[in-house]
C-alpha cells in the first residue's frame, strides 16, 4: 500500500530540511555500529549543525532481547523492540533515539553493542539528520511502533500529526535466513536510506534496515507505505516506527 507516501515529492514541507543520511554495518564482530555525521549524504548538507535533529536507528539479528542504548549521551530512546518468530532460531532487536545536536555537534552517533555481537550476528545503524525541527518539542505526537513475523516486508504504523508542517519519519528493520535480502520498494518515500545487511555465521543469519522521511500532508493520519523485500520467508521478523517531526 502507497498511501501518502509519494503526495509530498518534490520538495521540503514546514521548513524542516533532510540534511543527510549515513550507515554503519557490523557483521560477524562486536564492534559497536558508529555512524559519521560530517559525511552525510542525500540531502542539503554533509555535517550536522547546532540545534539539528539527529534521529538514529539500530537494528540487528539476535536470539537475546538485549537492551538496546547508546555510547554517544544525549540521545533519547524512542522504541526499543525484539521479536523473533517462533519457527525462527533467531529474531529482529530494533531500536530508534533522536538527539537535538547542542553547540559543539556530535561527529558520529555510535550505538553501545553491550552483549558482544558473536559471529552470526549483524547489525545495523542508520542515522538522519534534520534542520528546522522544534528544539524543545521535537516529535509532534508520540512515536508509534509496530512489529510481525512470518516475513520481511516491513509495514510502519500510522501517525496523526497535529502541527502544519510536520515531517514524517518511517524506519524499518528486517531478520531473516536462508538466502540474502533486498528491499524492493526504495521509491515509496521521498528521501530513503537503507542499509542491507550480509550472511555471517554459521547460522547464516541477515539483516536490513531504512529510514525514510518526507513531509506530512497535512490532512489527517499518516499511513507509510509499506516496503516489501525481494524474498519472504515464515521464519523472517520485522519491527518498526513511525515518528512525526514537529517543525520549529
Amino acid at each position: 500500500m502507497l498511501s501518502k507516501a509519494l503526495m509530498g515529492a518534490g520538495g521540503q514541507g514546514g521548513g524542516i530540511e533532510f540534511v543527510g543520511g549515513g550507515s554503519h554495518l557490523v557483521a560477524g564482530t562486536n564492534a559497536d555500529p558508529s555512524v559519521s555525521l560530517t559525511s552525510l549524504t542525500g540531502g542539503i548538507g554533509s555535517t550536522a549543525e547546532t540545534d539539528d535533529l539527529v534521529v538514529y536507528l539500530w537494528a540487528k539479528v539476535t536470539s537475546a532481547d538485549t537492551d538496546m542504548t547508546m555510547v554517544t549521551s544525549g540521545y533519547t530512546e524512542v522504541a526499543d523492540l525484539h521479536l523473533i518468530d517462533p519457527g525462527a532460531i533467531t529474531g529482529i532487536d530494533f531500536a530508534v533515539y533522536y538527539k537535538k545536536m547542542g553547540a559543539t555537534p556530535d561527529t558520529t552517533a555510535v550505538a553501545n553493542n553491550t552483549n558482544g555481537a558473536s559471529n552470526g550476528i549483524v547489525h545495523i545503524g542508520i542515522a538522519m539528520v534534520f534542520r528546522g525541527v522544534d528544539t524543545v518539542t521535537p516529535l509532534d505526537v508520540t512515536s508509534t511502533t509496530a512489529t510481525g513475523i512470518n516475513q520481511v516486508h516491513v509495514n510502519p504504523p500510522s501517525i496523526t500529526p497535529v502541527t502544519t508542517g510536520a515531517f514524517i519519519v518511517a524506519l524499518g528493520g528486517s531478520a531473516y535466513t536462508t538466502t540474502n535480502r533486498t528491499y524492493s520498494e526504495s521509491g515509496v518515500y521521498e528521501n530513503w536510506l537503507e542499509r542491507d545487511g550480509v550472511h555471517a555465521g554459521a547460522f547464516n543469519l541477515g539483516c536490513a534496515a531504512f529510514i525514510g522521511c518526507y513531509p506530512w500532508d497535512g490532512v489527517g493520519a499518516e499511513d507509510p507505505a509499506q516496503v516489501n523485500m525481494t524474498t519472504s520467508t515464515a521464519n523472517d521478523s520485522w519491527a518498526s516506527a513511525t515518528l512525526a517531526l514537529r517543525p520549529a
